[in-house]
């Protein structure tokens, strides 16, 4: 099992983002299924639209909802593999969100 730490939108920001509005949560995920992948994420994009992720407004882009792990693309490499166009020590990109780890298709 693998130990991953998640950073949540714990609450909606009024004017800039602050580290209030985030949690970090560490929690163990499954084994990847038939037809996922593990990742350990290696490189994170942070970008000025996930300002507007946070907010509940209409956007071109829905909002990450209050718990959720906040959205990002990242790039990563494939821990443990149950696909079967990648193995172990590919480098793989995908939303992965703010995390250590996750579990992708």
């Amino acid at each position: 099992m693998t130990q991953t730490r998640e950073i949540r939108l714990k609450a909606r920001p009024d004017g800039p983002a602050t580290r209030d509005n985030f949690d970090m949560i560490t929690r163990t995920l499954p084994p990847p299924k038939a037809g996922e992948l593990l990742v350990r994420v290696i490189w994170l994009s942070l970008d000025p639209y996930m300002r507007g992720r946070m907010d509940a407004g209409k956007s071109y882009a829905a909002p990450v909802e209050i718990g959720e792990v906040m959205t990002a693309q990242a790039v990563g490499e494939v821990v443990q593999s149950n696909h079967d166009r990648f193995v172990s020590g590919d480098v793989v990109m995908g939303p992965f969100g703010w995390a250590d780890h996750a579990i992708s298709d």
